[in-house]
């Protein structure tokens, strides 16, 4: 197995040298993991009621996730009317949506595989797609290139399993522990180390795309992938000046075709990393040291950089705490977009200074609003559409409340109180999903609870 390249490697240690949260509300540290914008209306500029009931409290806890590192890590959540699909490297599991209770698992293509990659969401008719590594995830060979499809309308059954594999390099096979799965419409995009291939749902091939590496015979990674809607983005890593790699990424059509003959690069200075957003491949974010502010990179329909935005306050830079994977430890940022508006938290969430949430204009790139939540909280973003972004956001995980922040003018509203349990106390870092009166909390790793469910009293 080729070893972790150097941007994947420096990105978990950053990730795990992150200090551990210490308040109560900081145990509610989600990620944007949670509901996708919902698309542009021409509505009132105030919240669709009822975004959330009034009160919302603990229905029910699952069991902590255990095992080791890779077998603990949150991948994604799949929710249907009757279930929420949790998937860790240890496999899927499939809790009842009215009770917690386990309805079983997907079934792994040989005992004892290991989950690396599933799609964020699912397909419009319920279908979703993982990946396995068979045998020893840290073995020499270790290969992210089994992909199952997998029919939440048949209580999760596998449909079919196959091999999608990445292009061999110098005669040697190119492998790697990680991939990367998403929907583009009805056929499903699958990123292999340099490869990307697009499968139909009876599993054969619609099209198939290699990176500049194959063709030159270097080792250019396929670091990461998003998809939404027919675009495609895939970033990528390969060895260049000693001190560390050159970054570019590359806009696939949904037929597979670049949209551009040369890849964009992206010059980074040192400290700084560059990270898809998820779910909006149209936009990219670069983090750079803590003192300078993070930048997002707008895209157009071909791929290009149209603009760029820093993402700064009056009261501070943007807090963009990543989550993720063991593999992808930052794919998951506190972020929400809407077609016009992208919005943030910024500022000091450890003093008596309210943390703010903030939006900026995307066509502009002007801050539009920067307004406080409360002192002493760390607010999370839930969701946003047309009319607010709605976030969560309280002094004690007892006492929490979810307000909507009008996209215009950033009017605060407060819509529903939140009250949970003084177990979530010790927990570092959540992923929050809300939907449709739902409120799941779901650790990213080992802890007191798999996932805790909120819901109307």
């Amino acid at each position: 197995m080729l070893s972790h390249h150097p941007l994947r490697l420096r990105r978990w240690a950053r990730f795990v040298l992150l200090p551990a949260v210490a308040s109560a509300v900081m145990a509610a540290a989600a990620t944007g993991c949670g509901p996708k914008p919902a698309a542009e209306s021409k509505s009132s500029p105030t919240p669709r009621p009822p975004f959330a009931p009034p009160k919302l409290a603990p229905a029910w806890m699952s069991p902590t996730a255990t095992g080791k590192p890779f077998h603990t890590t949150l991948h994604a959540t799949w929710h249907t009317a009757s279930a929420l699909y949790v998937g860790r490297g240890s496999g899927v599991e499939i809790l009842d949506a009215a009770t917690g209770q386990s309805k079983g698992s997907v079934q792994p293509p040989e005992p004892g595989a290991t989950l690396c990659a599933m799609t964020p969401t699912l397909s419009a008719d319920g279908l979703g797609a993982v990946a396995w590594i068979k045998g020893d995830p840290e073995g020499r060979g270790a290969s992210c290139e089994h992909v199952s499809l997998v029919d939440t309308g048949r209580d999760g059954a596998v449909v079919w399993t196959t091999s999608v594999t990445g292009s061999a390099v110098a005669g040697k096979p190119f492998t790697s522990e990680t991939a990367a799965l998403g929907w583009a419409g009805d056929v499903l995009a699958v990123m292999t180390p340099n490869t990307v291939v697009g499968l139909q749902k009876d599993h054969s091939r619609a099209w198939a795309w290699s990176n500049p590496g194959v063709a030159r015979q270097e080792f250019v990674y396929n670091d990461d992938m998003a998809v939404r809607g027919d675009r495609i983005t895939v970033m990528l890593s390969e060895k260049g000046a000693p001190a560390r790699p050159n970054y570019s990424f590359v806009t696939l059509d949904g037929k597979g075709r670049q949209t551009k003959p040369a890849a964009e690069r992206v010059p980074l200075g040192d400290g700084m990393y560059l990270h898809l957003v998820s779910d909006h491949p149209e936009a990219l974010l670069v983090t750079p040291p803590s003192e300078a502010a993070p930048e997002l990179l707008l895209l157009a329909a071909d791929g290009a950089i149209t603009r760029r935005i820093a993402l700064t306050t009056p009261v501070g830079h943007a807090e963009l705490r990543g989550i993720g994977t063991y593999w992808r430890p930052d794919s998951m940022f506190d972020i929400r977009f809407t077609d016009t508006t992208v919005f943030v938290t910024a500022g000091s969430t450890i003093s008596d200074t309210p943390a703010h949430v903030a939006a900026f204009d995307l066509k502009t790139g002007a801050m539009r609003w920067s307004r406080p939540v409360e002192a002493v909280t760390v607010p999370r973003l839930v969701g946003a559409d047309a009319d607010a972004v709605y976030v969560l956001g309280g002094r004690t995980t007892s006492d929490m409340t979810m307000y909507a922040f009008t996209s215009g003018d950033g009017t605060r509203t407060p819509i529903s109180s939140v009250t949970a349990p003084r177990t979530l106390l010790p927990v570092t870092g959540l992923a929050i999903d809300y939907r449709a009166g739902n409120l799941a909390m779901t650790e990213t790793r080992a802890g007191m609870f798999g996932t805790l469910m909120f819901r109307a009293p």
